[in-house]
Protein backbone atom coordinates (compact mmCIF):
# COMPACT_ATOMS: atom_id res chain seq x y z
CA UNK A 1 0.00 0.00 0.00
CA UNK A 2 2.64 2.59 0.75
CA UNK A 3 4.46 1.94 -2.38
CA UNK A 4 0.63 2.64 -4.49
CA UNK A 5 0.90 5.98 -1.98
CA UNK A 6 4.50 7.13 -2.66
CA UNK A 7 3.64 6.27 -6.57
CA UNK A 8 0.56 8.59 -6.68
CA UNK A 9 2.06 11.65 -4.78
CA UNK A 10 5.35 10.99 -7.28
CA UNK A 11 2.86 11.17 -10.10
CA UNK A 12 1.20 14.61 -8.45
CA UNK A 13 -1.79 13.89 -9.79
CA UNK A 14 -3.06 16.80 -11.74
CA UNK A 15 -6.25 18.22 -12.86
CA UNK A 16 -4.25 21.17 -14.88
CA UNK A 17 -3.86 24.57 -15.37
CA UNK A 18 -6.20 26.63 -17.55
CA UNK A 19 -5.64 27.53 -21.00
CA UNK A 20 -4.35 31.20 -21.97
CA UNK A 21 -3.43 31.58 -18.27
CA UNK A 22 -0.32 34.27 -16.93
CA UNK A 23 3.12 32.59 -17.17
CA UNK A 24 3.89 32.74 -13.55
CA UNK A 25 0.59 30.40 -12.55
CA UNK A 26 2.30 27.48 -15.12
CA UNK A 27 5.75 28.01 -13.04
CA UNK A 28 4.06 28.01 -9.96
CA UNK A 29 2.36 24.96 -11.10
CA UNK A 30 4.87 23.63 -11.65
CA UNK A 31 6.82 24.30 -9.07
CA UNK A 32 3.99 22.85 -6.97
CA UNK A 33 4.15 19.62 -9.01
CA UNK A 34 7.82 18.96 -7.28
CA UNK A 35 6.90 20.51 -3.86
CA UNK A 36 4.25 19.25 -3.09
CA UNK A 37 4.38 15.60 -3.34
CA UNK A 38 7.60 15.41 -1.45
CA UNK A 39 5.83 17.31 1.50
CA UNK A 40 3.37 14.96 1.62
CA UNK A 41 6.20 11.69 1.88
CA UNK A 42 7.86 14.00 4.57
CA UNK A 43 4.65 15.07 6.91
CA UNK A 44 2.92 11.62 6.25
CA UNK A 45 -0.19 13.51 4.78
CA UNK A 46 -2.37 11.20 2.47
CA UNK A 47 -3.40 14.24 0.34
CA UNK A 48 -4.23 17.56 -0.49
CA UNK A 49 -6.21 19.79 -2.93
CA UNK A 50 -5.15 22.95 -4.31
CA UNK A 51 -6.06 25.99 -6.01
CA UNK A 52 -4.81 29.29 -7.31
CA UNK A 53 -6.95 32.67 -8.08
CA UNK A 54 -5.02 34.69 -10.31
CA UNK A 55 -6.27 37.75 -11.79
CA UNK A 56 -9.78 37.26 -10.08
CA UNK A 57 -9.64 34.17 -11.86
CA UNK A 58 -9.52 30.17 -11.38
CA UNK A 59 -6.67 29.89 -13.18
CA UNK A 60 -5.23 26.26 -11.43
CA UNK A 61 -6.58 23.48 -9.68
CA UNK A 62 -4.62 20.25 -8.78
CA UNK A 63 -5.15 17.19 -6.39
CA UNK A 64 -1.98 15.35 -4.94
CA UNK A 65 -1.49 11.94 -3.09
CA UNK A 66 -4.68 9.42 -2.19
CA UNK A 67 -8.52 10.15 -0.68
CA UNK A 68 -8.08 7.13 1.44
CA UNK A 69 -5.02 5.23 1.47
CA UNK A 70 -6.72 1.76 1.61
CA UNK A 71 -8.15 1.96 -2.04
CA UNK A 72 -5.46 4.55 -3.27
CA UNK A 73 -8.52 6.65 -4.75
CA UNK A 74 -6.68 10.41 -6.38
CA UNK A 75 -7.57 13.53 -4.69
CA UNK A 76 -8.97 15.58 -7.76
CA UNK A 77 -9.85 18.93 -7.02
CA UNK A 78 -13.25 17.55 -6.99
CA UNK A 79 -12.58 15.91 -3.49
CA UNK A 80 -14.43 16.70 -0.80
CA UNK A 81 -12.70 17.86 2.53
CA UNK A 82 -14.31 19.06 5.76
CA UNK A 83 -12.97 22.76 6.11
CA UNK A 84 -14.26 23.17 9.44
CA UNK A 85 -14.30 27.00 9.99
CA UNK A 86 -13.90 28.17 7.00
CA UNK A 87 -18.10 28.03 6.61
CA UNK A 88 -18.02 31.44 8.75
CA UNK A 89 -17.29 33.17 5.80
CA UNK A 90 -19.78 31.47 4.13
CA UNK A 91 -22.02 32.37 6.79
CA UNK A 92 -20.89 36.22 6.71
CA UNK A 93 -22.40 36.53 3.23
CA UNK A 94 -25.40 35.33 3.94
CA UNK A 95 -25.67 37.83 7.04
CA UNK A 96 -24.21 40.58 5.08
CA UNK A 97 -27.07 39.70 2.11
CA UNK A 98 -30.38 39.81 4.65
CA UNK A 99 -28.22 43.27 6.26
CA UNK A 100 -28.61 44.49 2.12
CA UNK A 101 -31.78 43.49 1.67
CA UNK A 102 -33.24 45.16 4.76
CA UNK A 103 -34.01 41.94 6.80
CA UNK A 104 -31.96 42.89 9.70
CA UNK A 105 -30.07 45.52 10.96
CA UNK A 106 -26.04 44.90 11.71
CA UNK A 107 -25.93 47.29 14.88
CA UNK A 108 -28.57 45.55 16.03
CA UNK A 109 -28.79 43.45 19.11
CA UNK A 110 -29.20 39.84 17.53
CA UNK A 111 -31.39 39.03 20.41
CA UNK A 112 -34.82 41.12 19.13
CA UNK A 113 -34.68 38.70 15.95
CA UNK A 114 -35.11 35.05 18.19
CA UNK A 115 -37.53 33.81 19.32
CA UNK A 116 -36.28 29.82 19.64
CA UNK A 117 -33.58 30.68 21.78
CA UNK A 118 -32.36 33.65 23.34
CA UNK A 119 -29.10 35.17 25.02
CA UNK A 120 -29.13 33.55 28.91
CA UNK A 121 -29.15 35.48 31.80
CA UNK A 122 -25.69 37.93 32.25
CA UNK A 123 -24.45 40.71 34.31
CA UNK A 124 -23.55 42.33 30.45
CA UNK A 125 -26.33 43.71 28.59
CA UNK A 126 -28.01 41.56 26.16
CA UNK A 127 -28.35 45.01 23.82
CA UNK A 128 -24.73 45.36 23.19
CA UNK A 129 -24.66 41.53 21.49
CA UNK A 130 -25.17 43.18 18.46
CA UNK A 131 -25.23 40.99 14.87
CA UNK A 132 -21.85 43.06 14.03
CA UNK A 133 -20.10 42.43 17.11
CA UNK A 134 -20.88 38.44 16.20
CA UNK A 135 -19.79 38.76 12.74
CA UNK A 136 -16.44 40.16 14.24
CA UNK A 137 -16.43 37.64 17.38
CA UNK A 138 -16.42 41.09 19.68
CA UNK A 139 -19.67 40.01 21.19
CA UNK A 140 -18.13 38.46 24.08
CA UNK A 141 -19.43 34.80 23.41
CA UNK A 142 -18.69 31.77 24.59
CA UNK A 143 -17.37 28.52 23.12
CA UNK A 144 -14.71 28.11 20.84
CA UNK A 145 -15.53 25.59 18.81
CA UNK A 146 -17.33 22.16 18.11
CA UNK A 147 -15.89 18.45 17.81
CA UNK A 148 -19.09 17.03 16.02
CA UNK A 149 -20.60 13.68 16.02
CA UNK A 150 -20.07 10.20 15.04
CA UNK A 151 -22.67 8.52 12.79
CA UNK A 152 -23.90 6.45 15.98
CA UNK A 153 -24.65 9.39 17.94
CA UNK A 154 -28.08 11.35 17.51
CA UNK A 155 -27.23 15.21 16.33
CA UNK A 156 -29.01 17.36 18.79
CA UNK A 157 -30.84 20.34 17.72
CA UNK A 158 -29.35 23.66 17.17
CA UNK A 159 -31.67 24.93 20.47
CA UNK A 160 -29.97 22.09 21.94
CA UNK A 161 -26.69 23.31 21.19
CA UNK A 162 -26.76 26.56 22.05
CA UNK A 163 -28.31 25.55 25.09
CA UNK A 164 -25.73 23.52 26.04
CA UNK A 165 -27.01 19.84 25.62
CA UNK A 166 -24.83 18.87 22.90
CA UNK A 167 -21.18 18.11 23.59
CA UNK A 168 -20.15 21.94 24.52
CA UNK A 169 -21.22 24.23 26.83
CA UNK A 170 -23.95 26.77 26.42
CA UNK A 171 -23.31 29.92 24.62
CA UNK A 172 -23.06 32.87 27.28
CA UNK A 173 -21.58 36.08 26.88
CA UNK A 174 -18.18 35.81 29.27
CA UNK A 175 -16.55 39.30 28.41
CA UNK A 176 -18.24 42.56 28.05
CA UNK A 177 -19.47 42.84 23.94
CA UNK A 178 -17.49 45.38 21.91
CA UNK A 179 -13.83 45.56 24.02
CA UNK A 180 -11.58 42.53 22.24
CA UNK A 181 -11.50 39.83 20.42
CA UNK A 182 -12.55 36.67 21.13
CA UNK A 183 -13.15 34.07 18.92
CA UNK A 184 -16.38 32.62 18.89
CA UNK A 185 -18.09 29.24 17.51
CA UNK A 186 -21.06 29.94 19.40
CA UNK A 187 -21.56 33.46 18.31
CA UNK A 188 -21.73 31.66 14.36
CA UNK A 189 -24.45 28.96 15.69
CA UNK A 190 -26.59 32.14 17.22
CA UNK A 191 -26.17 33.60 13.16
CA UNK A 192 -27.29 30.37 11.88
CA UNK A 193 -30.27 30.59 13.73
CA UNK A 194 -30.56 34.15 13.11
CA UNK A 195 -30.77 33.24 9.76
CA UNK A 196 -33.26 30.55 9.85
CA UNK A 197 -35.66 32.64 12.31
CA UNK A 198 -35.65 35.76 10.03
CA UNK A 199 -35.87 33.59 6.20
CA UNK A 200 -38.16 31.12 7.41
CA UNK A 201 -35.72 28.35 6.08
CA UNK A 202 -33.60 25.29 7.24
CA UNK A 203 -29.86 27.11 7.24
CA UNK A 204 -27.94 24.72 5.14
CA UNK A 205 -31.26 25.05 1.89
CA UNK A 206 -30.72 28.73 2.58
CA UNK A 207 -26.98 29.04 1.44
CA UNK A 208 -27.13 26.49 -1.34
CA UNK A 209 -29.80 28.56 -2.97
CA UNK A 210 -28.52 32.22 -2.23
CA UNK A 211 -25.03 31.72 -1.69
CA UNK A 212 -23.88 28.47 -3.36
CA UNK A 213 -25.98 28.42 -6.53
CA UNK A 214 -25.00 31.85 -7.84
CA UNK A 215 -21.52 30.66 -7.18
CA UNK A 216 -21.74 27.31 -9.55
CA UNK A 217 -21.14 25.62 -6.50
CA UNK A 218 -22.43 22.04 -7.06
CA UNK A 219 -20.48 19.77 -5.10
CA UNK A 220 -20.27 21.00 -1.60
CA UNK A 221 -22.54 21.24 1.06
CA UNK A 222 -23.52 21.52 4.91
CA UNK A 223 -25.22 18.65 4.87
CA UNK A 224 -23.50 14.88 4.21
CA UNK A 225 -25.70 14.04 1.36
CA UNK A 226 -25.11 10.45 -0.56
CA UNK A 227 -23.34 12.57 -3.33
CA UNK A 228 -20.79 14.42 -1.12
CA UNK A 229 -19.82 11.23 1.31
CA UNK A 230 -19.51 9.10 -2.10
CA UNK A 231 -16.92 11.93 -3.16
CA UNK A 232 -15.77 12.77 0.91
CA UNK A 233 -11.93 12.07 1.18
CA UNK A 234 -11.42 10.05 4.42
CA UNK A 235 -9.66 11.92 7.17
CA UNK A 236 -6.70 11.15 8.78
CA UNK A 237 -5.56 11.93 12.42
CA UNK A 238 -1.68 11.55 12.67
CA UNK A 239 -0.08 10.21 10.04
CA UNK A 240 -2.56 6.87 8.81
CA UNK A 241 -5.82 6.41 11.81
CA UNK A 242 -8.56 6.75 9.54
CA UNK A 243 -11.03 8.51 11.75
CA UNK A 244 -14.55 8.43 11.17
CA UNK A 245 -17.25 10.79 9.05
CA UNK A 246 -18.10 13.20 11.79
CA UNK A 247 -21.46 15.30 11.15
CA UNK A 248 -21.83 18.75 12.49
CA UNK A 249 -25.56 20.06 14.00
CA UNK A 250 -23.24 23.40 14.24
CA UNK A 251 -22.78 24.26 10.63
CA UNK A 252 -22.24 28.06 10.29
CA UNK A 253 -19.62 27.44 12.82
CA UNK A 254 -17.68 24.29 10.93
CA UNK A 255 -19.98 22.34 9.40
CA UNK A 256 -18.94 22.65 5.54
CA UNK A 257 -17.87 20.21 3.33
CA UNK A 258 -16.15 21.13 0.37
CA UNK A 259 -14.13 21.06 -2.44
CA UNK A 260 -11.22 23.44 -3.77
CA UNK A 261 -12.70 23.90 -7.06
CA UNK A 262 -15.61 25.15 -5.29
CA UNK A 263 -13.64 27.41 -2.81
CA UNK A 264 -11.83 28.70 -5.19
CA UNK A 265 -15.02 29.97 -6.89
CA UNK A 266 -16.00 31.77 -3.51
CA UNK A 267 -12.23 33.26 -3.03
CA UNK A 268 -12.56 34.77 -6.75
CA UNK A 269 -15.71 36.64 -5.83
CA UNK A 270 -13.74 37.70 -2.79
CA UNK A 271 -11.17 39.53 -5.09
CA UNK A 272 -11.05 42.28 -7.62
CA UNK A 273 -11.56 41.09 -11.71
CA UNK A 274 -11.68 42.78 -14.58
CA UNK A 275 -13.92 40.22 -16.03
CA UNK A 276 -16.66 39.89 -12.98
CA UNK A 277 -18.04 41.82 -9.80
CA UNK A 278 -17.25 41.45 -6.31
CA UNK A 279 -19.76 39.54 -4.94
CA UNK A 280 -20.61 37.63 -7.79
CA UNK A 281 -24.19 39.76 -7.57
CA UNK A 282 -25.02 37.83 -4.17
CA UNK A 283 -23.55 40.93 -1.94
CA UNK A 284 -22.52 44.20 -3.58
CA UNK A 285 -18.58 45.11 -3.54
CA UNK A 286 -18.74 47.31 -0.80
CA UNK A 287 -20.49 44.43 1.53
CA UNK A 288 -17.21 42.43 0.11
CA UNK A 289 -14.78 45.19 1.15
CA UNK A 290 -16.62 45.52 4.77
CA UNK A 291 -15.78 41.91 5.27
CA UNK A 292 -12.06 42.79 4.30
CA UNK A 293 -12.44 45.77 6.66
CA UNK A 294 -10.43 45.29 10.64
CA UNK A 295 -13.46 45.19 12.85
CA UNK A 296 -13.35 47.65 16.27
CA UNK A 297 -11.84 45.67 19.18
CA UNK A 298 -10.14 43.43 16.82
CA UNK A 299 -6.43 44.61 16.90
CA UNK A 300 -6.67 45.15 12.86
CA UNK A 301 -6.56 40.78 12.80
CA UNK A 302 -10.52 40.26 11.59
CA UNK A 303 -13.08 41.22 9.51
CA UNK A 304 -16.60 39.92 9.57
CA UNK A 305 -15.72 36.10 9.07
CA UNK A 306 -12.37 36.47 8.13
CA UNK A 307 -8.78 36.94 9.44
CA UNK A 308 -6.60 39.69 8.24
CA UNK A 309 -3.03 39.93 7.86
CA UNK A 310 -1.65 43.65 7.98
CA UNK A 311 0.83 44.39 5.12
CA UNK A 312 2.86 47.43 5.32
CA UNK A 313 1.51 49.15 2.63
CA UNK A 314 -2.15 48.88 4.06
CA UNK A 315 -3.55 46.58 2.10
CA UNK A 316 -4.27 43.18 3.75
CA UNK A 317 -4.09 39.00 3.02
CA UNK A 318 -7.28 37.82 3.60
CA UNK A 319 -7.55 34.42 4.78
CA UNK A 320 -9.46 31.97 7.11
CA UNK A 321 -8.20 28.37 8.19
CA UNK A 322 -10.28 25.00 8.80
CA UNK A 323 -8.98 22.72 11.59
CA UNK A 324 -10.71 19.80 12.91
CA UNK A 325 -9.75 16.70 14.01
CA UNK A 326 -8.51 14.99 10.58
CA UNK A 327 -8.40 17.88 8.78
CA UNK A 328 -6.87 21.35 8.09
CA UNK A 329 -7.32 23.40 5.40
CA UNK A 330 -6.64 27.00 4.16
CA UNK A 331 -7.50 30.34 1.92
CA UNK A 332 -6.10 33.35 1.60
CA UNK A 333 -6.09 36.18 -0.76
CA UNK A 334 -5.14 39.88 -1.65
CA UNK A 335 -8.33 41.71 -2.98
CA UNK A 336 -6.65 44.31 -4.93
CA UNK A 337 -4.37 42.30 -6.52
CA UNK A 338 -6.84 39.72 -7.33
CA UNK A 339 -4.45 36.70 -5.87
CA UNK A 340 -5.65 33.97 -4.00
CA UNK A 341 -4.75 30.26 -3.19
CA UNK A 342 -6.44 27.45 -1.54
CA UNK A 343 -5.14 24.13 0.49
CA UNK A 344 -6.88 21.26 1.20
CA UNK A 345 -5.30 18.31 3.23
CA UNK A 346 -7.35 14.99 4.59
CA UNK A 347 -4.51 15.15 7.75
CA UNK A 348 -4.52 16.79 11.04
CA UNK A 349 -0.43 17.13 10.25
CA UNK A 350 -2.06 18.92 7.08
CA UNK A 351 -0.66 22.38 8.50
CA UNK A 352 3.24 21.06 8.26
CA UNK A 353 2.61 21.67 4.50
CA UNK A 354 1.01 25.21 4.81
CA UNK A 355 4.62 26.95 5.10
CA UNK A 356 6.23 26.19 2.04
CA UNK A 357 3.23 26.08 -0.14
CA UNK A 358 1.97 29.82 0.94
CA UNK A 359 5.85 30.27 0.59
CA UNK A 360 5.58 29.49 -3.06
CA UNK A 361 2.50 31.41 -3.97
CA UNK A 362 3.16 35.00 -2.13
CA UNK A 363 6.45 34.75 -4.41
CA UNK A 364 4.95 33.35 -7.17
CA UNK A 365 2.45 36.72 -7.20
CA UNK A 366 5.04 39.45 -7.01
CA UNK A 367 2.80 41.33 -5.00
CA UNK A 368 4.68 42.38 -1.76
CA UNK A 369 2.77 39.68 0.28
CA UNK A 370 5.92 37.82 1.09
CA UNK A 371 5.48 37.96 5.20
CA UNK A 372 2.15 36.35 5.03
CA UNK A 373 4.28 33.32 4.10
CA UNK A 374 5.62 33.11 7.65
CA UNK A 375 2.88 34.46 9.81
CA UNK A 376 0.92 31.19 10.11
Amino acid sequence: MRKVWVLLMLLGLTVGAVAGQDTSVDELGAQLDTLVPTLLEEHQVAGAAIAVIHDGEVAWTQGYGVANLDSAEPVTPDTVFHVASISKAFTAWAILGLVESGDIELDAPVDQYLTRWNLPDSSYNPDDVTIRRILSHTAGLSVDGYEGYEPDEELPTLEQVLLGEGKSARVTVLVTPGVMFRYSGGGYEVLQLLIEEVTGEDYSDYMQETVFAPLGIENSSYELTPEIETNLATGYAGPAVPKPIIRYTEQAAGGLYMTAADLASFVAANVESSETEMGAGIISPESVTLAHTDAEATNGEYGFGLFLYPLEDGRSVVWHDGISAAWRTLFAFEPESGEGIVILTNSSQGDDLYDEILCAWTASTGEGIDDFCEAL
